[in-house]
């Protein structure tokens, strides 16, 4: 990079991503961008600083000397960025007439009526607002303090986050009545699941990483001959006989209790997914939200011991 030039710290954010992760898909997965964006951003980036930063293989992409150094120095300018930021998100936390919490869009039925009269019942003089919204943008919106506290799905080991692990979760194969299919006694195989025309989640949600995830490591692709994000249209569909797919959560649980969806279990491999409390990381002592932490994670843990989420297990909590 020239001399005198700023460092894009944007671009900088997502070439450590990159690095960490070493593939452009789950890097744009993790960052809720586009891949073909993420790949002209690295390009640019690279003719900005004048050097090769990363060397691509079939798998992925891996750091050159240059690369490994840098994401390693621009982290901690990142964290030190933060730090300068984090005092005046205080202040305002201090201020904020507000509470606001974020949920994925599966869990959001569920879990926005005992959170808001919790809170409500807590502060009564302030707003509450819900963010339902994909697992890539409740990890970039908390961590920019934008979201006090958001449930978040196999959240990212990140220096700007901390995350409180309440459950694990395991994710079936669901599809409506009407197929009639006939499954095996045991769980069925991704492999088998493969077989079957699914309606999944776009690749920012915590679901499809998952998925995506277990793909590339077992050397398959699933057929996904729909993406949907809303998970009420999504259980319409399958209810519909569109396509199967592969989900959980409480809302599923009524859904099977009414007869209206099937599901059987997957293995080889389990799909479980790990939910977590977090809030960023210089808000975490803070009254207001210290609070709030405890009534997300006091309702999540009330729906899966009233036995209303399906599939979960509760972790200790330490």
């Amino acid at each position: 990079m020239p001399p005198g030039d700023e460092l894009d710290l944007s671009k900088l954010r997502q070439f450590i991503e990159l690095a960490r992760v070493g593939h452009y898909g789950r890097a744009s997965a993790r960052l809720g961008i586009a891949q073909p964006q993420l790949s002209r951003t690295m390009r640019r980036f690279e003719q900005e600083m004048g050097v090769e930063l990363l060397r691509r293989h079939s798998r992925g992409v891996v750091t050159t000397d240059f690369g490994r150094n840098l994401a390693e120095i621009g982290e901690a300018v990142l964290s030190m960025v933060d730090a300068i930021h984090a005092p005046v998100k205080d202040l305002d936390a201090r201020d904020e007439d507000e509470v606001v919490i974020g949920l994925p869009p599966r869990l959001g039925p569920a879990l926005t009526d005992p959170i808001f009269k919790m809170t409500r019942q807590r502060w009564p003089d302030r707003g509450v607002r819900f963010v339902e919204a994909s697992t890539a943008v409740l990890e970039s919106d908390t961590a920019a303090g934008r979201i006090q506290v958001s449930l978040l799905q196999n959240a990212p080991d990140v220096s700007d986050l901390t995350v409180v692990p309440l459950i694990d979760e395991r994710l079936v194969f669901t599809f409506a009545p009407l197929w009639s299919i006939s499954l095996p006694t045991r769980p069925l195989r991704l492999r088998e699941v493969a077989e079957y025309p699914l309606i999944l989640p776009t690749a920012a949600h915590g679901d499809r990483r998952l998925i995506m995830k277990a793909e590339s490591r077992y050397g398959l692709r699933l057929r996904a001959i729909l993406e949907v994000d809303a998970p009420m249209t999504s259980r319409a569909l399958v209810n519909a006989g569109v396509g199967a797919t592969i989900t959980g959560g409480p809302s599923l649980q009524e859904d099977l209790l009414r007869g209206t969806l099937v599901s059987h279990p997957i293995a080889d491999p389990v799909l479980q997914s790990r939910f977590c409390v977090a809030t960023v990381r210089s808000r975490m002592t803070r009254g207001v939200t210290a609070e709030l932490l405890e009534i997300v994670s006091e309702c999540v843990t009330s729906l899966v011991q009233d036995g209303h989420w399906p599939h979960a297990e509760l972790l200790p909590r330490s």
